[in-house]
């Protein structure tokens, strides 16, 4: 066996039934395994590691946006000196979310919350059309669900304000006044801090049904651009972003953004941008969500990208 795998251009493995793992003669290139099981998983672990050189490890360096993490952590700072909810954590409002991911070179579409009385003030200052959403949402794209749409004046915020009020009571009376944004494909993107880990970037399909959607792929950050565009080809709302041909580097950016502040501000509990509306005229944030939380620990993250 070991004569007959050399200069081979393909991987050779060898399965000695109940013999020791260890190559298959002495000095030998060619490993032996005890069972076809272990051989079978030495040699997807192999291929998937020739992937990852090949599409991550190999990349070249690339120019990433300005970020300012004294400014960052000023503001987390800030937030956390309010009062805390329960459990400890502190959420953002959508003005403050979107200052702190300013801080990264992370834009927000333009929004404000709003009481229903006060969505349609809101909403021209904004400059129409707006969206409208309930803070608390319902499965579905409708005011009774939450969520109205493309609303071109005062008189139809008004009246989905209304209607949004009436069919969710206390969950409305918090609302998310937005710029509206191109129609594109909504995607979702994570970072939850873990104690042991340190904080989990995932990727997947957006939108209020995303939950429901089994399709994520994760790493642990920071990520840098390859690795992130690598995440994407796992996911199918990556294989959407080929089939319609958008170019998904404006997200690649915002999943590397978004990976770095929440592995360099040790704060940050959760962020959880979705959707990020992808398009032909680039990627559009318009729903975030942010929690910070007092860190015990001095450690650094687990990894850094130099």
């Amino acid at each position: 066996i070991a004569e007959a795998a050399k200069g081979s251009s393909k991987p050779v493995v060898a399965v000695m039934i109940g013999s020791d793992d260890r190559p298959v003669v002495p000095g030998a290139s060619v490993p032996s395994f005890a069972f076809p099981e272990q051989a079978v998983n030495a040699l997807a672990r192999s291929f998937g590691y020739g992937q990852w050189l090949a599409t991550e490890a190999a990349a070249g360096p690339v120019t990433v946006r300005p970020v300012d993490p004294r400014q960052a952590a000023t503001l987390i700072d800030e937030h956390l000196e309010a009062p805390r909810e329960a459990g400890g954590s502190v959420s953002l409002e959508i003005e403050r979310s979107s200052e702190l991911l300013r801080t990264y070179g992370i834009f927000v579409a333009p929004g404000a919350t709003a009481t229903p009385d006060a969505a349609p003030d809101v909403a021209a200052t904004i400059g129409f059309p707006v969206a409208v959403k309930a803070s608390r949402r319902r499965h579905g794209r409708s005011a009774q669900a939450g969520i109205a749409l493309d609303l071109p004046d005062r008189a139809a915020v008004a009246r989905a304000a209304t209607t949004i009020a009436d069919a969710l009571g206390a969950d409305a009376q918090t609302l998310i006044v937005q710029q509206m944004t191109q129609p594109g494909i909504g995607v979702r993107v994570q970072c939850t801090r873990d104690d042991r880990l340190g904080v989990i970037v995932e990727v997947g399909y957006g939108g209020v049904d995303a939950e429901l959607i089994d399709d994520t792929s994760s790493r642990l950050a920071p990520v840098s651009p390859a690795s992130a565009a690598a995440m994407l080809t796992e996911t199918k709302a990556g294989h959407a972003l080929s089939a319609d041909d958008v170019d998904s580097s404006p997200l690649v950016d915002v999943i590397v953004q978004a990976a770095q502040l929440a592995a360099e501000q040790p704060d940050i509990e959760h962020i959880d941008l979705n959707p990020v509306i992808v398009s032909r005229d680039g990627a559009v944030i318009t729903d975030v969500s942010i929690s910070l939380l007092r860190s015990t620990s001095d450690d650094g993250p687990l990894r850094r990208l130099d």
